[in-house]
């Protein structure tokens, strides 16, 4: 089913992208920027505050109770912010008379994340053992090349 965020998508980080309320994403600050937007209600350009995640596709627009919840974690200077580590969370705020859901970014610094595991690798060995056992139709035996001479054998290449 479709809703309004299919329709309506963004460049920009919005709580949808992280989820339904109560929904967090802890990720480190690649770089602040200040970027001329266009606001949508007044078709203005307004100089505004973006941050990049690092991992996350879209960069996310800080608006003043966010860029203050930044500042009082890691300090005035927005060059120091690279590096350091957030936590951001979707909750629902009034404003204009309406219910809105958004994010927002938490007053405790996070712990930070370690990279993903790397995805071990197949020994050589386990390669021939594995390419011996699907081209022979069954459990991984002995390699019918002989590993030190690299010369098929047949003693071991016939099944029992």
């Amino acid at each position: 089913m479709a809703g309004k965020e299919d329709y309506f998508k963004s460049i920009w980080l919005k709580a949808v992208d992280i989820g339904d309320i109560g929904s967090e994403l802890v990720a480190q600050i690649e770089y602040e920027a200040g970027e001329d937007i266009e606001d949508p209600q007044t078709n203005k350009s307004k100089w505004k505050s973006t941050i990049g995640l690092v991992g996350v596709e879209k960069p996310m627009i800080l608006n003043k109770t966010n860029f203050e919840s930044v500042e009082a974690l890691y300090g005035v200077e927005t060059d120091e912010w690279a590096g350091k580590w957030i936590t951001l969370y979707v909750t629902q705020t009034e404003a204009f008379k309406k219910v809105h859901t958004v994010l927002r970014i938490r007053d405790s610094v996070p712990a930070p994340q370690a990279a993903p595991a790397p995805v071990p690798m197949m020994s050589t060995e386990n390669v021939s053992v594995a390419a011996d056992a699907a081209v022979h139709g069954g459990a991984p035996g002995p390699s019918p090349v002989a590993p030190e001479s690299g010369t098929w054998n047949d003693e071991e290449a016939v099944p029992a």
